[in-house]
């Protein structure tokens, strides 16, 4: 907002014509740039200053959508003869399910989900379930997750023997990704009752089974995710009677957007759970020809003396939104360096704020000498 507003009112450089576009609840919902009336943006050029890291021109974004599955259970008697235990994942890295899909980090949820598997398939199904969640939030990948098993009292200690080798794998699979993770199993009082076991099997086979993490690369910026989804959330609400499997669905072009949400979608529906399917937001496909992009290049060049680098984030921005506003746009984004944005840490590198006002002041003044 602040560079906006200096662009308008410095006197100190020639410009063109300048609209500027201030929006609302960008990080809630994206409300104002999903409510801009077809008039508003009058402009075929749009500079977006909103990215977080300086020396770096974003010209494209991924669109999202969320997918959800809700499986009903009903309570049944815990069976008779059961031990059972709390097992739990605890402490990996987790990670923006966008930004850092890439770096290959486990996914609590489904790690989980791969355990009980197990446990089904060793046990002949002799597995009950009383509880089962995990995740933080829908745009993270889960970090922690657990489940309330019961099993034959005579099988406990092999029980013991198969955490123990699991968590062997975990540490060999991840050793240079996570590091920090713990596999903990904890005797509990047997539960009054538990999830129905044909309910509880298929919770457990449709998050192992479900696809996850990155489905493409993109084919126009080298080492950028295209398409990727990610096993956010697993809920049990008791008075609903209901485990929600919570997914997100990523890609810089709406139709692979579309093609992975629609494959998690019949997911869900071949393990017999209501699905739920929100609206989404688009996304902004990179353009390699972008004329706004050259001119923000060769004015960074001019400053600093380097090539910034030309790249897509795999994360939303409002310039899908823009987009479908005034689909002849051309587009870029840039800002200063931010770091642990949306934490009581959150910081910016005061010396990147001089240096983007300088950029964008120079690409203004570029554009009005070509005009």
């Amino acid at each position: 907002v602040a560079m906006a507003l200096a662009a308008l009112l410095d006197k100190s450089y020639e410009h063109g014509p300048i609209e500027t576009l201030f929006t609302v609840d960008e990080e809630t919902g994206l409300t104002g740039a999903k409510n801009l009336g077809k008039d508003m943006i009058t402009g075929n050029i749009l500079i977006n200053l909103d990215s977080e890291d300086e020396a770096q021109i974003f010209l494209g974004c991924a669109g999202g959508i969320d997918t959800l599955g809700h499986f009903d259970y009903t309570d049944a008697p815990a069976p008779a003869g059961y031990q059972f235990f709390k097992f739990s994942i605890l402490k990996f890295k987790g990670g923006h399910s966008g930004a850092d899909i890439h770096l290959g980090r486990a996914n609590a949820n489904k790690q989980l989900a791969r355990f009980l598997f197990s446990l089904y398939r060793a046990y002949d199904g002799q597995v009950a379930v009383a509880d089962i969640n995990g995740g933080e939030l829908r745009n993270v990948i889960p970090g922690n997750a657990y489940a309330v098993i019961g099993v034959p009292a005579d099988k406990k200690e092999d029980l013991r023997k198969r955490v123990n080798e699991f968590a062997a794998v975990l540490e060999e699979e991840f050793s240079t990704i996570e590091g920090n993770q713990e596999v903990t199993l904890e005797t509990v009082d047997t539960p009054a009752t538990v999830i129905d076991a044909d309910t509880a099997k298929r919770v457990v086979w449709s998050v192992n089974s479900i696809p996850n993490a990155v489905q493409a690369m993109s084919h126009r910026i080298e080492g950028m995710v295209n398409t990727s989804t990610n096993t956010a959330l697993i809920r049990m609400d008791r008075d609903k009677h209901v485990i929600t499997v919570t997914t997100s669905q990523r890609s810089e072009e709406e139709s692979r957007k579309y093609d992975i949400a629609g494959q998690i979608y019949a997911h869900f529906d071949l393990s017999g759970a209501r699905v739920e399917q929100g609206d989404g937001y688009p996304g902004w496909t990179p353009n390699m020809n972008s004329e706004i992009l050259k001119v923000a290049v060769k004015a960074y060049e001019d400053l600093y003396g380097i090539t910034p680098l030309c790249t897509s984030l795999h994360a939303g921005l409002e310039c899908g939104n823009f987009l479908l506003n005034n689909p002849k746009l051309d587009m870029i984004s840039f800002g200063p360096t931010l770091r642990d944005v949306h934490t009581p840490k959150e910081s910016m590198h005061i010396p990147a704020v001089d240096k983007c006002w300088n950029h964008l002041r120079r690409i203004l003044e570029m554009m009005a000498d070509e005009k």
